[in-house]
């Protein structure tokens, strides 16, 4: 059975990237597959490792940890511009338009106990947000890697766990 401890490494960061007037943009399977196709070219330009994810239909979370020299703002920059450059021509949109929020917000992972708490509350996001009954049956996070490494047993989430009880970070 993994733990979080096996996990957790220094330089970690909680990002939550939202959508301007929480516009459903992702709410289907091809916007989510033009942000996954998105954030693996993004990864070729800005090295980084995601460790935790949840695509929402109006935001993001995402768990990375940075390459040496990697700034977050660069990766944030360009899978923001990317994104609303690809929607824009796949939707055949005349003028520019803003997608995400010109800002997002980041947190520096402290911990151990800090990871598991951010990690738990990205694979809790669809079940507090009402988007789904179950963590397991929302199909745009990383809560299946996590599942099949043991981190998570059958039934998590199926209520808000203690650890992140009362505790909004997007």
């Amino acid at each position: 059975m993994a733990t979080y401890a096996e996990h957790f490494t220094p330089d970690l960061f909680f990002v939550t990237c939202v959508t301007v007037d929480h516009e459903s943009v992702l709410s289907t399977s091809v916007m989510i597959h033009l942000l996954r196709t998105i954030l693996n070219a993004v990864k070729q330009t800005y090295p980084f490792r995601t460790l935790g994810y949840i695509f929402l239909p109006d935001h993001i979370h995402l768990l990375v940890k940075l390459s040496a020299g990697i700034v977050l703002d660069q990766i944030m920059d360009d899978m923001r511009q990317q994104f609303n450059q690809d929607y824009q021509a796949l939707m055949g949109l005349p003028q520019p338009m803003q997608i995400w929020q010109t800002n997002y917000q980041a947190h520096k992972v402290v911990d151990v106990e800090d990871f598991a708490a951010r990690l738990d509350y990205i694979h809790y996001d669809a079940v507090h947000h009402k988007w789904s009954l179950k963590p397991e049956v929302w199909p745009y996070s990383s809560y299946q890697a996590w599942g099949k490494q043991g981190l998570y047993q059958t039934g998590w989430g199926w209520t808000e766990p203690a650890r992140i009880q009362g505790k909004h970070w997007g």
